[in-house]
C-alpha cells in the first residue's frame, strides 16, 4: 500500500465498515489496512487498538467480509503445462526440487497436480503417461 495512495484515500475517521470498503483498493485484509493507517500516523494507538478488538469480536481474524480471491500464478500454469507436454511427472519435479510431493502440492497453491494415468519414472516418458496440471 503505497504511502501517497493511502494518504489520498484514507478516511477521516476509520471504522470497520469503511475499512472493509477501502481494502478492495489494494486487495489487502482489514487488519493490514488498519496497521498501515496506524504506521502512517493516521490512527492513534487507542483507535488502532479499538479497531483490532472489533476485528476480533467480528471474527475478522479468521474470515473477512468481501474477501478477495486468491491470486493464481500464470507462470506456474505455463510451466506445469510445458512439463505435462514433456511427460514429466509430479514426482520427478519434486525429486529435482529435493522436496516431498506433498510439499510441492502445498507450494503451488491453487493449482492441482494429479496423475491421470501411467507414471513416468525419474522424468522418463512412458507410453500412455498423462499428467494433468489443472487450476
Amino acid at each position: 500500500m503505497p504511502r501517497a495512495s493511502v494518504l489520498a484515500l484514507a478516511p477521516r475517521t476509520a471504522t470497520l465498515r469503511n475499512l472493509v470498503q477501502l481494502k478492495k483498493q489494494w486487495i489487502v485484509s482489514v487488519a493490514a489496512l488498519a496497521y498501515r493507517l496506524h504506521a502512517l500516523g493516521l490512527l492513534t494507538d487507542w483507535h488502532y487498538r479499538t479497531l483490532c478488538i472489533e476485528m476480533g469480536q467480528n471474527g475478522y481474524r479468521r474470515t473477512e467480509p468481501e474477501g478477495a480471491q486468491r491470486e493464481r500464478s500464470h507462470v506456474l500454469a505455463t510451466v506445469f503445462a510445458a512439463l505435462r507436454n514433456e511427460g514429466v511427472s509430479k514426482t520427478a519435479v519434486a525429486d529435482q526440487l529435493q522436496i516431498d510431493v506433498d510439499e510441492l502440492d502445498k507450494l503451488v497453491f491453487g493449482l492441482m497436480i494429479m496423475s491421470l494415468s501411467g507414471g513416468a519414472v525419474s522424468g522418463e516418458r512412458q507410453e500412455g503417461t498423462a499428467i494433468s496440471y489443472a487450476s
